[in-house]
């Protein structure tokens, strides 16, 4: 017995060794409902008694879950909206392609891949992503539509295209041919200076013949001259034929002008003279400069023909450029057209008697 009328107390191992198995069990279980931490637990691994095995209870202890905090836990999975989710491939329209095969509009079963596509109608039918004013597709739209594109239905006229001998204006510059004509593609052939049927201010007239190949467009840059003041713009839209005649007139009023119809009217801007003048067809060329392309200077000299009411013509066999500067190759037209004049204003000319 102790000082104080205690009994000694058992050593601490002794005193776990007295205690049973069924107390053991017991202490183990309540330890696992309580949650003993870890160092605690690891005291009563300590001093398990002999014999006597543990079992982990799920959900506790070493290797399993962190104990439950005792707030509820939302496991439940996001609220499903309704929506369906369009991944373009609907054909919303009915009309056989959905977006991702193409369509452009799946709101209008009128506009799909393959449908046909009308120009001009500010709608891309075939949904090939071509400007609905680019009919003839080379990039440029129609000058009706704001473009630059002076032909629409053909894919070589547009701007920046490469110009050709055609008579037309492939790069929609306002010119034709430039860079490709030449002197003596047009000659001069006949010249009415002195008509007696009608007053001159109606009834001059002269007629070119073109000698080249091709048919030439009277665009951009044309006019006629003399050597001095007189000149008049040659309007765009004539075309003369390869080895064609075209006759410019100072008035178009067949009445008139001594009965000359289907000319080109050159008007008052100039006039030619009776006896010394000169006619010049000039091209301001955009790429080459202004040239001449042909040129009579004819004068009052015993060498050049003269008479009232009759034409200066040019023999047919000196239908170029050089030849024409030769008087000799001229004479005085014996033929009447119209109100009773001598010429064949249009038509080629007779040939010129020899000298």
């Amino acid at each position: 017995m102790l000082g104080h009328g205690l009994p000694h107390p058992l050593p601490g191992r002794a005193l776990m060794q007295r205690l049973s198995h069924r107390s053991w069990a017991s202490l183990l279980l309540l330890s696992a409902c309580i949650g003993v931490s870890e160092p605690a637990r690891q005291v009563h691994d300590a001093t398990t008694a002999p014999g006597i095995q543990v079992v982990p209870v799920p959900g506790r202890g070493p290797g399993g879950p962190a104990p439950d905090s005792g707030q509820p836990r939302d496991t439940a999975p996001p609220a499903d909206s309704g929506a369906v989710e369009d991944t373009g491939r609907i054909d919303q329209d009915g009309d056989g392609h959905s977006p991702a095969e193409g369509d452009c509009d799946d709101g209008d079963a009128s506009v799909h891949p393959g449908a046909d596509d009308a120009p001009y109608d500010g709608i891309d039918s075939d949904c090939d992503g071509w400007s609905d004013h680019d009919a003839d597709r080379d990039g440029h739209d129609a000058l009706s539509a704001g473009g630059a594109d002076c032909d629409d239905g053909d894919r070589a006229v547009h701007p920046g295209a490469a110009e050709a001998r055609d008579g037309r204006d492939q790069d929609c510059d306002g010119y034709c041919d430039e860079g490709l004509i030449a002197p003596g593609d047009l000659v001069i052939t006949e010249i009415m200076a002195n008509p007696d049927a009608a007053s001159d201010s109606f009834g001059e007239w002269f007629e070119v013949f073109n000698a080249s190949a091709t048919d030439l467009a009277f665009c951009r840059g044309w006019e006629g001259r003399d050597d001095r003041f007189d000149r008049f713009v040659i309007a765009s839209g004539l075309v003369i034929p390869a080895g064609g005649l075209a006759v410019f007139v100072r008035d178009g009023d067949s009445s008139r002008n001594g009965g000359i119809t289907g000319a080109t009217v050159f008007g008052r801007s100039m006039q030619l003279a009776e006896l010394d003048d000169q006619i010049v067809l000039w091209f301001e060329d955009p790429d080459l400069g202004g040239f001449e392309v042909s040129r009579v200077a004819y004068d009052g000299a015993p060498a050049w023909p003269d008479g009232a009411g009759h034409s200066l013509s040019l023999d047919p066999a000196a239908w170029d450029e050089g030849s024409n500067d030769d008087p000799s190759r001229w004479c005085a037209a014996s033929a009447p057209y119209g109100a009773g004049d001598h010429g064949s204003p249009g038509t080629v000319n007779a040939p010129c008697p020899t000298r």
